[in-house]
């Protein structure tokens, strides 16, 4: 439980109790929840604390969860990111919750795309799964696209090919700019 990734702006680190406090905050704001929680509304301090629990468990039985994210120069605490596969769940995906003062910074995006890479090399997962927000600039508008079995609903689908390890992603340096969604995606942050 001990895994902390970086970023250019941002680290990923494992809860601390301290994290309490800005983590309950943001799961109080109407604007975070209505796309994270189960009935779009914000959670009383006793609610959050379970979902904070619960993350931290999640470390405990699975042997990675999400990550408090920290801006790297201030320390402070912005949100949740990292792999997340809990009893019950889907399927194992990349997931992310920001404050919403740290929304259209890039964030969202630099963390995933750690979190993605963490996911295939460290945890040697060959599938994973995110939200459809961020496949127009982390999937289809990065050069190694081509490479990954890609599917779209609500989620993207990717699976790592059999040679690539470590896929990487610089969206800056592609020239592509496609679309595999017919439907705009949802604006803001999602499970």
């Amino acid at each position: 439980m001990n895994t902390v990734l970086e970023t250019g702006q941002l680290i990923l680190r494992p809860f601390t109790l301290e994290d309490f406090d800005a983590f309950a905050a943001m799961y109080a704001d109407p604007g975070v929840t209505e796309f994270v929680t189960e009935d779009g509304r914000p959670l009383s301090r006793f609610a959050a604390w379970r979902a904070f629990a619960g993350i931290v468990g999640h470390w405990t039985l699975r042997g990675f969860g999400l990550f408090a994210v920290v801006e790297r120069t201030t320390g402070t605490f912005v949100g949740r990111i990292g792999p997340w596969d809990p009893e019950g769940w889907p399927d194992f995906e990349i997931g992310w919750t920001l404050r919403s003062e740290y929304w259209g910074r890039g964030y969202a995006t630099e963390a995933v795309k750690r979190c993605i890479e963490h996911a295939f090399t460290e945890l040697d997962r060959s599938h994973i799964s995110t939200s459809e927000l961020l496949i127009e600039y982390l999937f289809i508008n990065c050069p190694w696209r081509k490479r990954l079995f890609c599917t779209v609903t609500t989620v993207l689908s990717c699976h790592r090919p059999r040679r690539a390890r470590r896929p990487t992603c610089n969206p800056a340096n592609s020239k592509e700019g496609k679309s595999l969604s017919r439907k705009k995606p949802r604006i803001g942050p999602t499970r």
